[in-house]
């Protein structure tokens, strides 16, 4: 339930509530390639052996183990993020922190025509109208030298199926646990399934990689520059995201300017 004001604001958030801290490790990937890295496989979690439903106990949940009442909604309200210094270089980065709902695998990257391998996607056990899911094609290996472009068949939130996403370009080599994100068909808001992906053309390697389908929890800001810490904190007031107490809570980062550095991010997520 909504807080009823700042007041009850700071009583949640000096109550006590839970912390997660989590690591991410470095990705370079070209600015060419506009996607974002996914902090899925540093953390344990895996491409499924077909396709699946994922929710709080599945491995490389940044929340797994946590406990909380299951009578009390859960929000986030506080984050803080912060990078590790890298002397005489500057980096940049954005965090974005979702709850991962169905993951595939088995995607060729040398196929030309329409592929279904794994598809369509398991139906939703989250946010099942599809409204503000989102889809991506997750690169759980680099792939293939060539540049092309990508393009799902999908079914929108109002149930229609035979709907085509707008093209995602694959830069040539695109790198491992590259995460790319589809833009819909115009007045789309949001996927309930995707039934294929194909591809304008080979890129000379098979790779491995599969469609995710996800909500956006927060977007964590953009920092820029050569620093280790403090940690910057954002009090969440009035903008308190609400998380879902079966969720797989995932992280993808954009990454500018370095390949050996590491973000950190601490959630403090409180009931309500």
């Amino acid at each position: 339930m909504p807080l009823a004001d700042f007041t009850e604001f700071k009583q949640k958030l000096c109550a006590p509530h839970q912390s997660w801290i989590y690591h991410s490790g470095g990705v370079t990937l070209s600015a060419a390639g506009a996607a974002w890295a996914s902090s899925w496989l540093d953390r344990g979690g895996a491409a499924p052996a077909t396709s699946r439903s994922l929710d709080k106990n599945t491995t490389g949940n940044m929340f797994l183990g946590q406990q909380y009442d299951n009578a009390n909604p859960l929000y986030v309200v506080q984050s803080e993020i912060w990078q590790q210094r890298v002397t005489g270089l500057t980096s940049s980065t954005m965090q974005l922190i979702m709850d991962r709902l169905v993951d595939t695998t088995g995607l060729d990257l040398t196929v030309t025509t329409e592929q279904t391998t794994n598809l369509p996607t398991p139906a939703l056990t989250r946010y099942t109208d599809g409204v503000g899911v989102m889809a991506a094609l997750h690169l759980y290996l680099i792939g293939g030298g060539t540049a092309v472009t990508a393009t799902l068949n999908y079914t929108n939130q109002a149930g229609t199926p035979g709907r085509t996403s707008k093209p995602f370009a694959l830069v040539a080599s695109q790198v491992q646990d590259s995460f790319c994100v589809f833009s819909l068909q115009d007045g789309d808001k949001g996927v309930r399934s995707v039934e294929g992906i194909t591809l304008s053309g080979t890129t000379g390697s098979a790779s491995s990689a599969g469609i995710v389908l996800f909500k956006p929890i927060m977007v964590l800001p953009r920092l820029s520059g050569d620093m280790s810490t403090p940690p910057i904190p954002e009090f969440l007031a009035g903008r308190m995201p609400p998380v879902s107490h079966d969720a797989c809570v995932d992280m993808v980062t954009v990454w500018q300017g370095l390949s050996a550095t590491n973000a950190s991010m601490r959630l403090s997520v409180a009931e309500g």
